[in-house]
């Protein structure tokens, strides 16, 4: 299929203009649909205006747009003069088709590093503020641990030596003790093996970067490839300014590695619909296995819309080919399409069966089974959950999980939908967007397969009992999609005012663009705090004024030696968990549980196995809430140290 460029596109509608042709009026049915669309915005923006919807959307700022949205009927009121009369000096001819700096293509070369630079100042510049600071969810250990563990070489790490439960780490497996003990993070391997050259380098976070970066860039490269290149490029500023790619882009969590390969293949895929050709195809794929490994469920949600294309094309009749010509370039595409999908496959099940001893289950359905049944997948989760016998259940965290009804259910996607107009830039424009598909929807018919993701994702975690973090991680990959549809409706916009000469309508389209990315990025006092700084605030409170709090008093209040501490934990604190250890068992200072059922601080010979399974450390009980820290025992020097 041949793709109208964006350049003959523009050379049609000036000859078109040229020739004196008027352009085509909006008939009936698309005003009514217009100023329904309109006054639902203006209905929305309003309640949450008067703080009727979620305190994300600040009041001041949502009434704001509501009253941009209220002079809108007067702003389209006021039309210019045609631009083919002679009262139009020939300066002003291109006024309406020339509405914004984004009416031009920009080179490749220059449009991509000026969306570079953003992208890397917006995240580089949230994130330098929490450099040197603890990690913020249990989740992020968890990837730290199994990429430090990917880092020696191994899948599994060695399990504590004595004392296994001492040692429980959230979101980390611990089967027992050495030799058959092993440890392993719960999480598929895709985001460790992502992080890991970044943990050698000893930037985990630069991965993150970096990622954000190459998928503002690739949305840029997707809105060219459909041919819409002014849609792509506003995309991709949206992202770069969204307040919550640069937060998760922050986080040591697996959504940006996801998107780095989500977004390879979206871009080849969609290629590959344009072109048939095999290494498309294979790129394509290549990315789908990548984010496969590090979200299995948001990879199939991607890519089965695009099975659709997929099957059509194998199936249907050759037109131009002959069938043996046919034929053999299906099987190069089909053939290219399966390799990466096999090989990703294959490390799954190695990595299944290094840490669970079983290729069919993979750690995360061991971890669940073992210590949180009700957080299963699926309707009636805690049930079925609440019938399970295992003996290491960490009962507060288990029970943290709501039984999934149908109620809850519809209710936790209305709560992801709405995170995800929040977060990806303004919920607004992604409001309106929505109102508005019918509208912007572009005859390019590959738009339509990507744009089935947004519904995809949501269904694929319809059955699941948690919201998410920020009430839409487990939609998060929709974003880039999400501002793709926002961009093509300011695009498609301006572009139909353009043409009905209404100057002051795409000045005001302007204006509320502005507003949406202050509302974004920007706190103006005693108006509003943007996304970015509320966003900010919720995980700069657990990461310094908890953890950071926490470690910086231990340093201070422990010896300046090998030490094993006993931490009392709250039994009902399910966010905040102090107990993190590195793979290996080698660092100054080990974590572990106060748990007197297991081990009496009072009972020297348990003391004494413990000392023994780690020689050369003093032993100390510390209480978090307390600040309090109490020596059980002193440190014994090795053998060949004695005396000296």
């Amino acid at each position: 299929m041949t793709i109208e460029s964006h350049s003959q596109r523009r050379q049609k509608s000036t000859v078109k203009a040229q020739s004196g042709q008027n352009l085509p009026e909006v008939d009936f049915q698309d005003r009514v649909h217009l100023v329904m669309a309109w006054l639902m915005c203006l209905l929305v923006s309003i309640a949450a205006g008067l703080d009727l919807l979620v305190d994300t959307w600040q009041p001041n700022l949502a009434l704001l747009q509501a009253g941009l949205l209220l002079i809108l009927p007067f702003v389209l009121n006021v039309k210019g003069l045609p631009t083919n009369t002679p009262q139009v000096p020939a300066s002003d001819q291109r006024i309406f088709a020339k509405w914004t700096p984004l009416e031009r293509v920009y080179p490749l070369w220059l449009s991509q590093t000026i969306l570079a630079l953003i992208a890397l100042a917006m995240i580089g510049s949230f994130g330098t503020q929490l450099l040197g600071t603890p990690l913020c969810y249990h989740d992020e250990y968890s990837y730290l641990f199994g990429s430090q563990t990917i880092a020696s070489g191994r899948w599994t790490a060695p399990g504590p030596p004595a004392f296994p439960s001492l040692f429980d780490q959230v979101h980390v497996l611990n089967e027992g003790t050495p030799p058959d003990g092993r440890m392993a993070s719960r999480y598929y391997p895709g985001t460790s093996l992502w992080m890991w050259p970044w943990v050698i380098a000893g930037v985990p976070i630069l991965g993150h970067w970096l990622t954000q970066v190459w998928l503002v860039l690739a949305t840029h490269l997707i809105g060219r490839e459909l041919g819409a290149p002014r849609t792509g490029f506003l995309a991709a500023l949206m992202l770069a300014l969204s307040p919550g790619l640069a937060t998760f882009g922050n986080l040591l969590l697996s959504h940006h590695p996801t998107l780095a390969g989500l977004a390879l293949f979206w871009l080849m895929m969609l290629r590959w619909l344009r072109t048939h050709q095999p290494l498309d195809a294979l790129l394509a794929t290549t990315g789908l296995a990548f984010a496969m490994l590090c979200r299995p469920a948001t990879a199939f949600a991607m890519g089965l819309p695009f099975a659709i294309p997929v099957l059509a094309w194998l199936i249907r009749s050759p037109t131009y080919d002959s069938n043996s010509a046919a034929l053999t370039r299906k099987a190069s595409s089909l053939l290219a399409m399966l390799i990466p999908i096999v090989a990703g496959w294959g490390i799954m099940l190695s990595y299944n069966h290094a840490t669970t001893g079983s290729f069919w289950q993979s750690p995360y359905q061991l971890y669940t089974a073992t210590y949180t049944p009700r957080h299963v997948y699926g309707f009636n989760n805690g049930i079925r959950g609440d019938q399970s016998l295992s003996p290491k259940i960490w009962k507060a965290y288990d029970q943290w999980a709501d039984n999934l009804t149908w109620q809850l259910a519809l209710q936790n996607m209305a709560t992801r939908l709405c995170g995800s107009f929040l977060w990806t830039f303004d919920p607004l424009f992604a409001w309106a967007a929505f109102m508005l598909y019918w509208f912007w929807r572009p005859p390019e018919f590959r738009w339509r397969w990507l744009m089935a993701g947004i519904l995809t994702i949501h269904l694929v975690h319809f059955p699941y009992w948690y919201p998410g973090i920020m009430g839409w991680h487990y939609v998060f990959e929709s974003a880039p999609l999400i501002a793709l549809a926002m961009a093509q409706m300011v695009i498609s916009l301006a572009d139909r005012w353009a043409k009905e000469q209404r100057p002051v309508a795409i000045h005001w389209l302007l204006v509320m663009c502005i507003v949406a990315g202050l509302g974004a990025n920007a706190s103006i006092p005693g108006l509003w705090d943007s996304r970015r700084a509320l966003a900010f605030g919720s995980i700069e409170y657990p990461k310094v004024r908890v953890y950071q709090q926490f470690d910086d008093w231990l340093t201070r209040a422990l010896p300046d030696e090998p030490v094993l501490v006993l931490i009392k934990q709250d039994a009902g604190e399910i966010a905040i968990d102090h107990v993190t250890n590195e793979p290996g068992w080698q660092a100054k200072v080990i974590r572990a549980r106060y748990r007197p059922e297991i081990l009496d601080p009072q009972n020297k010979a348990a003391l004494d196995e413990l000392a023994a399974a780690f020689p050369g450390r003093s032993f100390w009980l510390a209480d978090p809430k307390e600040r309090s820290l109490q020596q059980l025992r002193q440190r014994e020097m090795n053998p060949a140290h004695r005396g000296k």
